[in-house]
């Protein structure tokens, strides 16, 4: 029969390479930056350049930044300072990293971002 696994993990071409997915419980989930109180303006994604964010290197996220940093250095923008967690903690350690005040920002699925918030300080 095979292994199964239950896990919230964007559907990306890569990965549905290496394994077979259900229909999505979501789809068009959003992403967005939820950041610390010494991060500065960030009101739309150009004003990340030459900001730090800190992502599982091992999550859908990390590969979004990098490709728009790849977009970005084509088109003379300044990138996004992408700094890759440590690969065991999850998009939760680094939300709390980031209400810390340890850590910048982070990027993470707006329900997660939003449930994120209503329970934060």
């Amino acid at each position: 029969m095979g292994d199964f696994i239950a896990y919230a993990v964007i559907v990306t071409p890569e990965r549905q390479q290496l394994a077979a997915f259900t229909v999505p419980v979501i789809s068009d989930l959003k992403q967005v930056i939820v950041s610390g109180p010494n991060f500065g303006k960030a009101a739309c994604l150009d004003d990340l350049g030459g900001k730090q964010v800190y992502v599982n290197p091992l999550t859908a996220n990390y590969q979004l930044l990098q490709d728009i940093n790849r977009s970005w250095q084509s088109s003379g923008k300044s990138p996004i300072e992408v700094k890759a967690s440590d690969p065991n903690l999850t998009e939760e350690d680094i939300l709390q990293m980031v209400s810390a005040g340890v850590v910048p920002a982070t990027v993470t699925n707006m329900p997660k971002a939003t449930l994120w918030g209503a329970s934060s300080p």
